[in-house]
């Protein structure tokens, strides 16, 4: 059953990766996304200040002032693309950690 089931879940995960990859296009976040992606890269979450340093680096020079990166991680949480859990203090997790890692490969 499992290796039956194994290319349908495999093309409804790619479908949603797709999807989720052009709302971040759309948004004009994908350069973003993929630098946080990076970012988080072997770690279960990021302090706010590192993900804003990677917010920072990502976007284009004279456009990394404060609201700006905040204007960004807002984004990109309401994206789902990045949160903050309510229990987690100041410790931002990735929305979905296996979408970070098909926005590096594409990035």
């Amino acid at each position: 059953m499992i290796a039956a089931a194994t290319p349908a879940v495999g093309r409804s995960q790619s479908a949603y990766y797709q999807d989720r990859y052009q709302d971040l296009e759309r948004a004009s976040l994908n350069a973003v996304a993929a630098r946080i992606a990076v970012a988080f890269a072997g770690q279960p979450g990021l302090r706010r200040t590192a993900l804003n340093e990677a917010i920072a680096d990502a976007l284009p020079e004279g456009q990394s002032g404060d609201a700006e990166v905040l204007q960004c991680c807002d984004n990109l949480a309401d994206l789902g693309y990045v949160w903050n859990p309510p229990d987690a203090d100041d410790l931002w997790q990735p929305g979905v950690p296996s979408l970070m890692d098909c926005v590096c490969r594409h990035a």
